[in-house]
């Protein structure tokens, strides 16, 4: 499928306009779906700064923390609306870099600029360029994922935590081990430290692997799964004292 993105071009006159562009480039498009992208196109000029201005009023724009993040992704379920966007448009990433045009600083990672129309011209140069703007696991995907679940079901973890949650597709795939990484860290009564839980998963990424011998756990009992996480803890947390 595509999207809109606004992209800066130059005319016969020598003059630089900012015009809309199909995306991704090179295909042929139909009407209902350029119709689909020019509607998704006008809901994101509005909708995400207001998705800014929201997150404000609760306090929580100027910080990078978890619960911000997870503000943002509660009102990225737009995303699911098939009407709006497409399922490709939601697999491919294309739908993320839609909604970062739109998005202004304090949407973003600490640090990263905005994608202005200037910006998202020269990335689009050369077709490397392309494939790093259209990664899967975009900032506003892992904020989507995030939102998915209720505060309180992640709470116990940090942004940076989760981000590395979502670096072990087999521990995504299977949405019974979060809950069971939750009542582990619990049970310790503190916090993990980043460096624990990076551990935590890298463990069990060799136990639930996702290339070349991808382990599906759909038909593993829970206590088979409590076990593997409570072995990764035993390998991963120090002891108290």
């Amino acid at each position: 499928m595509t999207v809109i993105l606004q992209v800066v071009q130059t005319f016969p006159d020598g003059t630089n306009h900012v015009v809309p562009m199909l995306y991704p480039p090179g295909r042929v498009v139909g009407k209902a779906e350029r119709e689909q992208a020019e509607n998704l196109d006008r809901f994101l000029r509005e909708r995400v700064p207001a998705i800014a201005a929201e997150v404000g009023r609760l306090g929580l724009l100027e910080n990078n923390a978890l619960p911000k993040w997870h503000a943002v992704g509660r009102r990225l379920w737009f995303a699911d609306d098939n009407e709006l966007v497409s399922r490709a448009d939601r697999e491919n990433g294309a739908v993320w870099i839609a909604v970062r045009q739109y998005a202004p600083t304090e949407l973003l990672p600490k640090g990263e600029e905005p994608l202005t129309p200037a910006r998202l011209t020269e990335k689009l140069t050369t077709l490397e360029e392309q494939r790093r703007l259209g990664k899967k696991h975009d900032h506003f995907e892992r904020c989507y994922k995030l939102g998915k679940y209720e505060l309180d079901e992640v709470g116990w973890m940090t942004w940076s935590d989760f981000d590395t949650f979502l670096e072990s597709p087999g521990l995504e795939r299977d949405q019974r081990i979060l809950p069971i990484l939750a009542d582990a860290t619990r049970s310790i009564g503190r916090r993990l430290t980043r460096r624990e839980f990076r551990d935590i998963c890298k463990i069990l990424r060799e136990e639930i692997p996702t290339k070349q011998r991808e382990r599906d756990t759909s038909h593993m009992p829970v206590s088979e799964l409590g076990a593997l996480v409570e072995g990764a803890f035993r390998k991963a947390v120090e002891a108290p004292g």
